[in-house]
């Protein structure tokens, strides 16, 4: 090697050390900002580590030392991971990994057994970082290319089976096979972080991380169990009687549940008298449950109330051999020296008493009955639902109740003993109907003044009409009595007439001849019967003449049947005006 190369060579690893140590730096002091809290400069310096290590990366990549620019890439990613920077962290890794990638080509340049081995490791291992980012794709196709150009030196037993550990784990994703993927896991743990040698020091935490990743996508596809849980305890128990406590464990996940193991811790003052504390299911199947059930009592008797503990503690596993733990309480059981549910049901008793009185109290107030009735009905209602509670054990809901329900009682006889509360209501009400009945007794009257104005006002609009009525039958009647008038001055004359010829007729008694003389006789006779009959006429049509309907009269300025109407109406008006007059008073 030429000075001069020397000297670059050097240089470089000087600028790198430098880099490397700037980076540390600022990890050290985003290490202290953290501490202080100041999360937003501590963040910079992060960052600051991360570029540093990225560049001294590039420049180890660019002088071909591929396995310290890998080693530097993956402190980047750290880094980035470290402030949530997910894009930034997967570049970094993915680089570290084509790094690895380089640096096992260089490896396999020799002939050398243990440089083949060494070499395939660091390859694995760079698929291991691909899968550690979720890029399995990457990381198959990789291992596959790998194989394919190197596959002359690639013969050795253990290096070929190094070598296969990436198609392991496809081969147990495709088939979803778990002795194919455990093995591949056995592989990695055992001969992948030997084959590394002091390689694993720097790179074997990605390799297992890497691992994890492959174990989460191989769970996505395999059935995986879930056992939920709960206790139920016993309600309104002494410290003189035994009680049952029971478990029930149910297997809600697609997988079976693999070496269930479940113990019991119990409160040191409760004795186990039946049952197992501890207790062993080999497989619980999906949808399957079991029922884990002790007997236990207090250790001694006391007085008043105590509570005691429980839980329930246990593991199991799924296919992949993943171990789960599961816990159900801690739950507390509350034992008396006195049964709850007799206490409840006196006080039930004393409850529905006070309900009855105070549904008396209420018939007896001069309160709204029909509200504060459907309130009390109610309160009976609620307090019915307690003999519910305490037949399925809900003391707990029971006694609120109780307490409730005794609550609105205090408050209902608070209220109707409040006697200047009373006072001011009846007081208020009085008032309120005496303005309410005002009020409607000033609405009838405005409404019936204005009924009478409005038939006033029709009245009125009717004078002229009916006057012009008048004066059409006045002309009528003038034209009448004109008619009848003219009708006997005809009369007259015609009358006048007969009697100029009545009496230019011949008598009979100037003839001889008798037929001449009977004939003149006729005539004559004819003649003054007419006469009397027109004299008879003439006498009607003077009695029509004087009757009184043709009779002349005076046109009034308000027709009579008008005035009657009116003055009628004016006497309904004052009327009612005195009635109302009255009721306000009265009111």
């Amino acid at each position: 090697m030429s000075e001069e190369r020397v000297n670059r060579f050097l240089q470089m690893i000087r600028r790198d050390l430098m880099r490397q140590a700037a980076g540390n730096q600022s990890l050290k002091e985003a290490e202290q900002l953290l501490e202080r809290g100041n999360l937003h400069e501590a963040e910079k310096k992060l960052i600051e580590a991360a570029q540093a290590f990225e560049t001294s990366a590039l420049e180890y990549r660019q002088g071909k030392s591929f396995k310290k620019a890998a080693l530097l890439m993956c402190n980047a990613g750290d880094v980035y991971s470290e402030i949530g920077n997910s894009t930034q962290a997967i570049n970094a890794y993915s680089l570290a990994a084509e790094d690895l990638l380089h640096a096992a080509e260089e490896h396999l340049i020799w002939d050398d057994p243990a440089e083949i081995k060494r070499g395939t490791a660091l390859a694995i291992s760079a698929c291991m970082i691909y899968f550690m980012v979720g890029d399995d794709n990457t990381a198959f196709l990789k291992a596959r290319q790998f194989v394919s150009d190197h596959s002359a030196k690639i013969v050795y037993p253990d290096v070929v089976r190094l070598s296969q550990i990436p198609q392991q784990f496809e081969a147990a994703l495709v088939n979803v096979d778990i002795n194919s993927f455990s093995s591949a896991e056995n592989s990695v743990a055992t001969e992948l972080k030997t084959a590394l040698g002091r390689d694993a020091e720097s790179f074997y935490r990605y390799v297992e991380k890497g691992l994890g990743m492959i174990r989460e996508i191989f769970r996505g596809k395999i059935k995986t169990p879930n056992i939920t849980s709960h206790i139920e305890l016993p309600v309104d128990k002494t410290f003189s009687d035994e009680f049952t406590i029971k478990a029930i464990l149910n297997n809600i996940g697609d997988g079976n549940a693999f070496d269930l193991a479940v113990e019991w811790h119990l409160d040191p003052e409760l004795v186990v008298s039946a049952g197992d504390i501890k207790r062993s299911i080999e497989v619980l199947g999906p949808d399957e449950s079991i029922t884990l059930e002790i007997v236990a009592k207090a250790s001694q008797e006391l007085t008043g109330t105590k509570e005691y503990s429980v839980l329930l503690k246990g593991t199991y596993r799924d296919q992949l051999n993943t171990e789960y733990s599961l816990q159900v309480g801690p739950a507390k059981i509350l034992l008396k020296d006195f049964r709850e549910t007799e206490k409840l049901q006196h006080d039930r008793d004393v409850t529905d008493g006070r309900i009855g009185l105070l549904r008396t109290s209420v018939e007896q107030s001069i309160l709204e009955q029909e509200p504060l009735s459907r309130m009390i009905d109610a309160l009976t209602s609620t307090l019915m639902r307690v003999n519910e509670d305490i037949s399925g054990k809900n003391l707990e809901a029971a006694k609120t109740r109780i307490s409730i329900v005794n609550e609105l009682i205090d408050a209902f006889d608070s209220l109707l003993g409040d006697d200047l509360m009373i006072s001011e209501i009846k007081a208020k009400r009085e008032k309120a109907l005496r303005e309410h009945g005002i009020k409607l007794l000033q609405e009838l009257e405005e409404s019936i003044k204005g009924t009478l104005e409005s038939i006033e006002s029709e009245l009125r609009e009717k004078i002229l009409p009916v006057k012009q009525e008048i004066m059409d039958l006045d002309a009528k009647r003038k034209e009448v009595f004109d008619s009848i008038s003219s009708l006997k001055s005809r009369i007259a004359d015609i009358n006048y007439n007969l009697e100029l010829i009545y009496n230019g007729l011949p008598t009979a008694s100037s003839t001889q001849d008798p037929a001449e003389a009977a004939a003149r006789t006729k005539v004559r006779t004819a003649l003054e019967e007419e006469r009397e009959k027109i004299k008879k006429i003439q006498s009607y049509i003077a009695s029509l003449l004087e009757a009184d309907y043709l009779a002349d009269r005076t046109v009034p300025e308000v027709p009579e049947r008008i005035r009657v109407a009116l003055e009628s109406l004016e006497q309904i008006r004052r009327k009612l005006l005195d009635i109302f007059n009255q009721k306000q008073s009265s009111v």
